[in-house]
């Protein structure tokens, strides 16, 4: 049926006998279960779950056609499930029944972003995108999405954390997902603050501070990530929250250094394959270049990512394909070379290393 609605000359009758039908399996679950949390925590109805399954389902679909079919038809069931008002019994759906619903469907948006395939984890982030952004522009509908921000915002870092190399992404659909990223991070904090007590009494307060530190810790440690996405998504959300609380991205931080940068330099660089050396030299830059920059207590380990960075700008290419041991394209080497002298030149107002290279600092 959800392939149907590519059709135009069956597209009307489909979509009104899906939305009844998805309609019909909502009312029936808010009958199951007069307790929301019991509704929130158990799983969905068989009818119900395969539905909701099937459109995130369509959505994933390699035919263009159909996938924005399904796209449009999940609009108008979001709009569907918010305007649910009485159970098949006669008794009322309240607004937080409607939110575990959403919750329901967002899940198996989010579950398909972890997918095998990229097709799959493609299908799942847009989905999880048009939710998220409806919830963004209705704050008092989109109340469910402050119950998992931080699993949504994690499930569409995963998406550009997996994309693929070897063939052309679409950067409008890696953009929507730091987007809605973003938008899961900032929500985040609103429910950190608002749960906040008072200045003088937040130390003291263990279950509120150990929600702040997972906040923290959640956002501090992808900013060593190969994507460039992911950290500049993280690097503006812990803007938000810095300036939401009143405190300075270096201070939140500064906890989460050498967890930060632990991956990065604990293994030398020639020992990773070609694509991981560039993703990691990438991330120490953005490292180095923040406002306050993040950088180790031992600068041994930088001053030896240093050198390896060097030569890797000076290589030549069929050092670094030798070096890798695969079959690297001209675009691969070229992009090592100049990830190395990214990270030399962002290195040198933090360090001296220079200063006994005149002839490195030079070139």
């Amino acid at each position: 049926m959800m392939t149907g609605l590519s059709r135009e000359e069956d597209k009307d009758k489909i979509t009104d006998f899906l939305r009844s039908f998805g309609r019909h399996v909502c009312l029936i679950e808010c009958v199951r279960d007069a307790l929301v949390d019991q509704l929130m925590r158990r799983p969905l109805f068989a009818c119900a779950s395969a539905f909701f399954e099937a459109v995130i389902d369509a959505v994933a679909a390699p035919q263009e056609d159909i996938s924005d079919a399904a796209l449009s038809f999940l609009r108008v069931f979001v709009e569907d499930i918010q305007q649910l008002k009485t159970a098949a019994n006669g008794a009322e759906i309240t607004s937080d029944m409607r939110a575990a619903l959403m919750l329901h469907l967002a899940f198996r948006a989010a579950n398909f972003c972890h997918a095998d395939t990229w097709q799959l984890r493609q299908g799942g982030a847009r989905a999880l995108h048009e939710l998220v952004t409806s919830a963004d522009a209705d704050p008092e509908k989109g109340r469910w999405l402050g119950k998992k921000e931080t699993d949504f915002a994690g499930a569409l870092w995963a998406v550009l954390k997996n994309a693929p190399l070897d063939q052309q992404s679409p950067d409008a659909l890696l953009d929507t997902c730091k987007a809605s990223s973003l938008v899961c991070c900032r929500k985040a904090v609103d429910n950190v603050l608002q749960i906040a007590p008072p200045p003088a009494e937040r130390d003291s307060n263990p279950s509120w501070k150990m929600r702040f530190d997972s906040l923290c810790t959640m956002l501090a440690t992808e900013l060593s990530c190969g994507s460039s996405r992911v950290r500049e998504a993280a690097s503006e959300a812990l803007g938000y929250l810095a300036k939401t609380f009143d405190r300075t991205v270096s201070d939140l931080v500064q906890p989460y250094r050498q967890r930060i940068l632990h991956h990065l330099l604990s293994v030398p660089l020639r020992t990773l394959p070609l694509q991981k050396q560039i993703e990691n030299m990438d991330a120490m830059t953005f490292l180095l270049s923040m406002e306050t920059p993040i950088q180790p207590e031992n600068m041994e380990e930088l001053l030896r990512a240093l050198h390896e960075a060097i030569g890797l700008a000076d290589a030549d290419d069929q050092a670094l394909v030798s070096r890798s041991g695969q079959r690297q394209s001209m675009v691969l080497a070229n992009s090592a070379r100049v990830s190395g002298i990214r990270l030399t030149t962002a290195s040198l107002p933090v360090t001296e290393f220079y200063a006994k290279h005149p002839q490195s600092r030079q070139r």
